[in-house]
């Protein structure tokens, strides 16, 4: 009986173990090709956009030593996507933040990244900019030459990727 006991302790207890560890929070930091592998498997809609959302920190310019602190990780961000959005539809001259209140063009849909940087979004046809909601302003970090801001077209039945991410650097 009491060897029956301890090999149920045993039992429980490596189940536990077992449950933990498989819900452990993975460290994306040097893995971050492998981040955009698990987030594509999450994708659910049929038109839209989709992708991850990371953070760049630290010195991302070339390194010639070898020694680098730049740094790629997942983050939870609002997103929010508008209808085509250049520079100019800003009342505001900036290059990467823009004020919430100082966009011209219309609000078409929301969301929020999960703790993996993982996003989508239902759209119709069309073209779009997405935004990132950084410190209360529209950030966004790219453009198609045109001063398009986070520019993404949807097309009928496909699904868009768009891998955005948020610099800062570290002093």
């Amino acid at each position: 009986m009491k060897t029956f006991r301890i090999a149920k302790t045993i039992i429980l207890g490596c189940i536990i173990l077992g449950a933990t560890s498989s819900c452990k929070k993975e460290d994306w930091t040097n893995n971050i090709e492998n981040l955009y592998r698990h987030n594509e498997e999450k994708v659910s809609i049929t038109q839209g956009v989709w992708g991850t959302l990371t953070e760049r920190t630290g010195n991302w310019q070339p390194v010639i030593d070898g020694n680098s602190d730049a740094k790629e990780f997942p983050i939870q961000r609002e997103i929010r996507v508008y209808e085509y959005t250049t520079i100019n539809d800003f009342s505001d001259n900036s290059l990467i933040e823009y004020d919430i209140n100082a966009i011209q063009t219309s609000f078409v849909a929301k969301t929020t990244a999960d703790t993996e940087g993982f996003y989508e979004i239902t759209l119709q046809p069309g073209t779009y900019s997405v935004f990132i909601i950084e410190n209360d302003k529209l950030y966004a970090g790219g453009g198609d030459g045109n001063g398009g801001l986070n520019p993404v077209i949807i097309r009928e039945n496909e699904r868009s990727k768009l891998n955005l991410s948020v610099h800062h650097s570290v002093d």
